[in-house]
């Protein structure tokens, strides 16, 4: 999924509006993946032997489950912000100011899932202030562009945002190994 949600960024800055049906397409396999993991979890929590074959515990598969839905939901909202882009057909001279958010939005989901593979929970303490951030600077361009359009822009900024915030929650919340 985290592969997947990586192209889907990728493909989302040009931030045109273009690149939707792309980004559709793969959202239906992020959600196909996550179905899958859920299905595999279940199974793994409700039988012994593979907890051991997965060599994992129940409460990391508890985690997992959290992870997936917090990375499908980041997916979900970015083909949102999208499919807004294209329907109000937003040009790159009045997305230009919010650009540079989401291309910090998207290092700051490769820093939380790679913490998250890691298992890092010292940077995953220091990297929850950047979530925090990030919501004051969504604010801050919010008072600047006080429009309808710019509103649900950042609407979908922040629901991004949140969604990687839970990834780091529960990278904190992670057995050691």
């Amino acid at each position: 999924i985290d592969i997947i949600l990586r192209s889907m960024l990728e493909d989302a800055k040009a931030f045109s509006g273009s690149e939707a049906e792309s980004v559709y397409e793969r959202d239906k396999e992020v959600n196909r993946l996550m179905l899958l993991g859920f299905r595999t979890a279940r199974a793994a929590a409700d039988n012994p032997r593979l907890l051991r074959l997965f060599e994992t515990s129940y409460w990391d598969i508890m985690v997992s489950k959290q992870v997936l839905s917090h990375l499908e939901r980041f997916g979900d909202q970015l083909k949102r912000l999208l499919r807004f882009i294209k329907e109000k057909n937003l040009d790159g001279n009045r997305l230009k100011a919010f650009k540079p958010l989401f291309f910090e939005i998207a290092k700051h989901y490769e820093s939380v899932m790679k913490i998250y593979h890691n298992k890092d929970k010292t940077q995953a303490f220091k990297t929850e202030t950047n979530s925090k951030n990030l919501l004051k600077e969504c604010d801050r361009l919010l008072e600047k562009h006080n429009s309808v359009w710019a509103a649900r822009v950042i609407e979908y900024f922040k629901y991004m945002i949140i969604s990687v915030s839970g990834v780091l929650r529960n990278s904190m919340e992670q057995e050691e190994q």
